[in-house]
C-alpha cells in the first residue's frame, strides 16, 4: 500500500513539476528542479495520505486526494513564480534597480529560506511517517 501511494504521488508530482517548469520557462538558467520535485512529492504524498479518501479507485488506491494535494501545492508555487520579462527600457531599469535591492536582501533570506525548507521537509516526512505508524 505504501509503495502504491508513493508511486501515485511520484507520478502526480513529476507530471506537475514538468508542466510547471515548462509553463514558467525563461531564458534564465534555473537550478533546483530536484529539490522542487522532492518538496512537491512529499507534500503530495502527505496530503494524499491525510485527506479523507474520496473519488474513483485505480487498483486499490483512491488517487483523487493525491491529485488535489499536488495541484494545491503547485498552485501555491505558481502564485509566487517570477513575473514575465520586461518589454521596455523603463521596465528594464526598474527591474535592475529591484535586482540591486534584492541582492542586499538575498544574503539574509538565503539562510532563512534554507532553514525553512529543511524544517518543512522534516515536517512532511514526519507527517507521512506518523500516518503510516498510526494505521
Amino acid at each position: 500500500m505504501i509503495l502504491k501511494e508513493f508511486l501515485v504521488s511520484l507520478t502526480i508530482a513529476l507530471l506537475g513539476c514538468v508542466v510547471f517548469a515548462l509553463m514558467t520557462r525563461s531564458d534564465v538558467r534555473r537550478t533546483g528542479f530536484g529539490w522542487f520535485l522532492l518538496l512537491v512529492l512529499l507534500a503530495t504524498w502527505a496530503g494524499g495520505v491525510w485527506l479523507r479518501p474520496f473519488g474513483p479507485m485505480w487498483g486499490d488506491i483512491r488517487w483523487l486526494q493525491f491529485l488535489i494535494a499536488g495541484l494545491l501545492v503547485l498552485l501555491l508555487f505558481a502564485f509566487f513564480a517570477p513575473l514575465k520579462a520586461p518589454r521596455s527600457r523603463h521596465e528594464t531599469i526598474d527591474q535592475l534597480q529591484a535586482i540591486a535591492h534584492q541582492k542586499e536582501v538575498q544574503k539574509v533570506t538565503f539562510v532563512t529560506l534554507g532553514i525553512v525548507f529543511w524544517v518543512v521537509l522534516v515536517i512532511l516526512i514526519a507527517a507521512i511517517a506518523i500516518r503510516y505508524v498510526a494505521l
